[in-house]
């Protein structure tokens, strides 16, 4: 362990060491071209060494800045390829129950199979819902979507007439925090008590 310490010491050591006198080549060779054409310069290598110094440290720090930065980015970018297959997965999992288990648990003939679209469950039946029934249906779906992730969770089910497909159940997934919100947002907006109904007379 502290031969790797060391190693990687006399590494950075060396790194810095070449940065350092590559600047210093760098500003000598310009500060000559610059006494040479009568311009103003340095007449001591100490002060071009200490500039070459001052140079590398900023050189080092916007590395260092670029660096965190990048690492940041491939971890944001790792993150996301990671959630996007925990999402392929969980939803392969969830379609794979809702084909075996769907008309059991909830006396629906499905006319096709079942199957998903981004963020969008599809689930084509033999007939209309609405009411109770499509609420039973909501809740086994979350049910469903809750036993594989709790990263994203079911936010509206509806009852479509899609073309060429006809009546079909649609739950829309979100991810669970948004998903919450809006369900709570939709039942405030229902139990929002009315101040007077537009049918009561004003004495």
């Amino acid at each position: 362990m502290i031969l790797v310490i060391l190693r990687l010491l006399m590494a950075s050591l060396l790194i810095y060491s070449t940065v350092v006198a590559s600047n210093f080549a760098i500003l000598w060779l310009d500060n000559k071209i610059n006494l040479s054409n009568g311009k103003v310069g340095y007449h001591t290598n100490e002060s071009i060494l200490r500039l070459a110094f001052t140079e590398s440290q900023k050189q080092f720090r916007k590395l260092n800045r670029l660096s965190k930065k990048g690492i940041s980015l491939l971890v944001e970018r790792q993150n996301a390829n990671l959630k996007r297959e925990r999402h392929g997965t969980a939803l392969n999992s969830i379609l794979n129950e809702l084909i075996y288990n769907f008309t059991d648990h909830n006396n629906l003939k499905l006319t096709s199979n079942i199957w998903y679209n981004g963020w969008y469950i599809y689930c084509p039946v033999s007939k209309q819902i609405s009411g109770k029934q499509l609420s039973d249906v909501e809740r086994y779906l979350a049910g469903v979507v809750a036993r594989y992730t709790q990263e994203f969770a079911i936010d509206t089910v509806t009852c479509q007439n899609l073309n060429g497909i006809g009546w079909c159940i649609v739950a829309q997934l979100n991810h669970a925090e948004r998903a919450k919100f809006n369900q709570l947002a939709r039942q405030q907006e229902v139990s929002q008590p009315r101040d007077f109904d537009e049918d009561d007379e004003v004495f």
